[in-house]
């Protein structure tokens, strides 16, 4: 009993971690990736009924694992001891990640813009040395041009020649131009996903914290720098001051800004009894 009172709290602690990172996980990239199972190691996975109790506060299949050996003993405090395979899982994990192409250790819980993102990435420089490429050649190739008109030395074929090579290089030059922009143009529209992505759940977040349990929002915009929302309360008036003050006080809005509050009414124009809806803007810091 002393033991589980010691580690109850260290648990509930851990799980609440756990389960507010998939919630954040789920938020960012709910469209990319779907979590499905939950895998434990190390030696505290060991603990009787320890899967049980993160299945039931998860609500997901959860998993022990561990890292099969030929030789399970391992020398400690020199002796040998028949030691689980989750004791050392982590520590052998993290090791394997220091072997370059050595393992095949390929987990990637990237979503599929993040991949693509890198991937632009990694190809940029390519792209930007076969410009330079392109460019160096066809400076090479205008001054050997202007070197043997001087001497008049060249002939009208040679001109054509030259003429051709010149148009290859300049096509060349003109398609690398194009996939540059394309590239950008992408970049541009991922950034402005993920920026988006992160706005919303930072001002939802927000909201959540200081929002009464009396009250609900109905809709929620943004322009660049202010927000609108709209929402609903059962009660008095003095609910829907109160709400525009804790929004005063947090450290994210200011100018908060009552626009409308009013009576809702039913089709027989009668008053729904204590409702109200209501419209707030505020400005973003």
């Amino acid at each position: 009993n002393e033991a589980n009172s010691v580690i109850a709290p260290i648990l509930t602690s851990i799980i609440n971690e756990v389960s507010n990172s998939i919630g954040f996980y789920k938020s960012q990239f709910a469209m990319s990736k779907n979590l499905q199972n939950v895998f434990l190691t190390g030696g505290t996975s060991n603990l009787p009924n320890l899967d049980k109790l993160f299945e039931s506060n998860l609500n997901m299949p959860v998993e022990k694992i561990s890292i099969p050996s030929k030789n399970s003993k391992i020398l400690t405090a020199n002796k040998e001891e028949l030691v689980p395979g989750q004791v050392y899982a982590p520590a052998i994990g993290l090791a394997l990640r220091g072997f370059d192409n050595a393992t095949d250790i390929n987990i990637n819980l990237l979503p599929n813009e993040e991949k693509i993102f890198n991937a632009l990435k990694k190809k940029l420089p390519g792209i930007f040395s076969l410009i330079v490429v392109a460019l160096i050649a066809f400076m090479g190739i205008g001054y050997a041009f202007n070197s043997l008109n001087g001497k008049n030395k060249l002939t009208v074929k040679d001109l054509n020649s030259k003429k051709q090579e010149l148009s290859l290089y300049d096509k060349q030059l003109n398609k690398l131009n194009k996939e540059l922009e394309s590239f950008e143009e992408q970049i541009s529209k991922l950034i402005d996903i993920q920026t988006d992505k992160f706005f919303h759940t930072k001002v939802l977040g927000e909201l959540a914290k200081v929002i009464p349990k009396e009250l609900w929002l109905t809709k929620f915009s943004r322009s660049a720098s202010s927000v609108v929302i709209e929402g609903k309360v059962k009660g008095a008036f003095i609910q829907i001051a109160d709400f525009k003050d804790k929004l005063e006080k947090s450290k994210m809005f200011k100018d908060v800004e009552i626009v409308s509050a009013n009576v809702e009414r039913s089709k027989t124009e009668q008053p729904i009894q204590d409702m109200r809806v209501f419209t707030i803007r505020m400005e973003l810091e």
